[in-house]
């Protein structure tokens, strides 16, 4: 993180509550400042952050087809 390698970071956050946890990144003695870019909500509740580091050009969250939708091609390649 500290050499400026990562372009982006995708956070993905369940609704869940552990009680304790694990640092996400360990050992970095910097300061990093991210700018939010984009927060998507999936129907499963998980919280998509997307950020990216100050100053910097980040594309946007791709977007996915849902499990249906996915079901549905499938569906129409075997009747093909």
């Amino acid at each position: 993180m500290e050499l400026g390698l990562v372009d982006e970071y995708h956070f993905g956050v369940n609704p869940v509550i552990l009680g304790r946890g694990t640092q996400l990144f360990k050992g970095g003695r910097n300061r990093i400042p991210l700018k939010h870019l984009e927060t998507r909500t999936l129907k499963s509740g998980v919280v998509i952050l997307h950020y990216g580091p100050e100053g910097r050009q980040c594309r946007s969250i791709p977007s996915f087809p849902s499990a249906s939708a996915i079901l549905a091609r499938v569906h129409r390649g075997f009747e093909g």
